[in-house]
This record gives C-alpha cells, sequence and structure tokens, in this order.
C-alpha cells in the first residue's frame, strides 16, 4: 500500500510490517517479532485513514501508527476480536470494519487517541450470511460489502449474492474484493465474478414555468 506522503507498506508473512525507503533502496522492518514467542508475526492487510494514520491487520491484533511514527497495538485487551485479524475497511465517518482469521463475524471500531470504541458486532444474520469474513469493502456511495464462504453480502440494504442469484461459486477469496462505482467484483475459487449493483438515477431537475399570457378582467396585458 502506498499512502498518501509516496511511502510504500508492506505486510510479511513472518517479519510484521515492511516500508520501503526509496532514498536508500532497501526496507525498513516498521514493526517485526519482538516479543512474539513463536518468532513469526504476519501482517495481512495494511491501510491509511483519512487522518493519515496507518492501519495493520496483524496476527498479533491491529497496529495504528499515528502521523508521529509511534505504533499503538490493540489486542482483545482493548475489545477487538481474538485470535489476529484479516483486514479492515474505513467509512465515511471515520469509523471502521475490521474482522478476524476465526470465524467471528464483523466488528466496527472507533479509535480516540489512544482509546479502542467498539460501536457494534455483526454475526451471521445481522446482515451477513457467514461468520467467516473473507475481505470487506466500502464503495464510493458509503455502503460496506463482505464476502464470505457463503457468497457476498451489503450490509446497508442487506442484499445478498449467492447461488440462488447466479454466482459460479459461494466460495470467495481472501481479500479478492473491490467495491466500485456501480459494480462489484468478487474473486471466487471458481472464478471472477462482477456484479452490477446500478446506479440511482438522478433527481430530475424542476421545469421552470414561462409566463406566456397575463389577463387583468378581460384585459390582456403583456407578460413581464
Amino acid at each position: 500500500m502506498t499512502d498518501s506522503m509516496g511511502r510504500t507498506w508492506m505486510g510479511h508473512p513472518r517479519l510484521g510490517i515492511l516500508r520501503w525507503d526509496p532514498s536508500g533502496r532497501k526496507l525498513v522492518q516498521e514493526v517485526g517479532t519482538g516479543g512474539v514467542p513463536s518468532g513469526v508475526h504476519s501482517a495481512f492487510r495494511i491501510r491509511e485513514d483519512a487522518s493519515g494514520r496507518i492501519w495493520a491487520a496483524t496476527t498479533l491484533g491491529l497496529y495504528v501508527r499515528e502521523r508521529s511514527g509511534n505504533w499503538r497495538l490493540f489486542t482483545e485487551k482493548e475489545g477487538i476480536l481474538p485470535f489476529g485479524l484479516f483486514g479492515m475497511a474505513f467509512l465515511p465517518d471515520g469509523t471502521a470494519w475490521i474482522f478476524s482469521r476465526e470465524p467471528q463475524g464483523l466488528m466496527r471500531i472507533r479509535i480516540d487517541g489512544d482509546q479502542l470504541v467498539v460501536l457494534e458486532s455483526r454475526r451471521a444474520g445481522q446482515g451477513i450470511h457467514s461468520d467467516r469474513i473473507y475481505a470487506v469493502e466500502v464503495d464510493p456511495q458509503g455502503r460496506t460489502w463482505a464476502s464470505t464462504d457463503h457468497g457476498f453480502d451489503c450490509l446497508d440494504t442487506r442484499l445478498h449474492v449467492g447461488r440462488l442469484e447466479g454466482t459460479i461459486s459461494e466460495d470467495c477469496n481472501i481479500q479478492a474484493l473491490l467495491a466500485e462505482k456501480g459494480r462489484i467484483w468478487v474473486g471466487t475459487s471458481a472464478g471472477l465474478i462482477r456484479y452490477e449493483v446500478g446506479i440511482e438515477e438522478p433527481p430530475a431537475v424542476a421545469p421552470l414555468p414561462s409566463i406566456l399570457q397575463v389577463m387583468k378582467g378581460d384585459r390582456r396585458v403583456d407578460a413581464p
């Protein structure tokens, strides 16, 4: 992921969070494996929020890098989903959906300074058809889409797309989700799906009246 300052961030399957330093032409290990008994720290998704903070979903939890350069780790102790995270997606109001590597549904959070606030949780039957989440994206209209092992869902409209709706497979792939304006791309174990959402027509512009004739009593006068 390349952020707004031109820095490129990478998640490593064992070594944590890396940053490419173009001036020195080398990789800098921002967050490594220090204090991890297994010596393995996997980072799966890195994103930048509207305020310039870097978020990383890892096996240890949620890492957030402030603009000052300081990293903070949020774990199950702060209320987020246990067993490590797979990813996150930001909503227009600054909150974020996060999801775990284990089948635990979705959680919406907000970070205020050093505090993580859990706003809501979603499980199967609450706008999603499965607790096993593979990817989450927010489209340009602010709607949240989640792909699972049972098709994909739009949380805002309670729309579900699966076998009955014509998908080639309901088994979606990890992180294989792209939400564009009016179009959702989903990678599955049997191929690629393009789902046309449909874009609402803008409201019609009210017609402007034109005065053609003015009558005063039974006498016609010039229109203004």
